[in-house]
């Protein structure tokens, strides 16, 4: 599962691919379905690679901030990076915690697990504007 969420850890877009599939293809047509512009995506180590940076500033017209790997590992993190990492972590909680039938995919057929989980983020944003 792929998802996009904003700096308040609301989730904007969500996918589902192949297990074994590469994550990083994944970004840009994320970013692309949103309908409206970025300024700054940040990503994790998993995302590092520098053709996505430059899909993402070429196509999205996005800044992409992904921390870089580094062998050996730095004693001390970057405190920017750390602390941005948190939010899309936090944007998985709510759909753990609210729909927990999206937790685990019980479903044969991607289709069906996939509507279940635009379903629940339908259902989040409504329930974010109505209040």
């Amino acid at each position: 599962m792929h998802s996009l969420c904003d700096g308040n850890s609301h989730p904007l877009a969500i996918d589902s691919t192949a297990a074994n599939g590469d994550e990083r293809k994944q970004v840009v047509p994320l970013l692309l379905s949103l309908h409206a512009t970025l300024e700054r995506l940040f990503a994790d180590k998993g995302y590092d690679a520098e053709w996505l940076r430059v899909a993402c500033a070429w196509y999205c017209d996005t800044l992409a901030i992904i921390a870089r790997r580094q062998w050996p590992k730095p004693k001390t993190p970057d405190p920017i990076e750390k602390n941005e990492r948190w939010v899309v972590e936090r944007g998985h909680s709510w759909r753990q915690r609210k729909y927990r039938r999206t937790n685990i995919r019980w479903e044969r057929l991607q289709t069906t697990w996939l509507a279940f989980l635009r379903a629940s983020l339908i259902h989040y944003w409504v329930m974010i504007l109505v209040g």
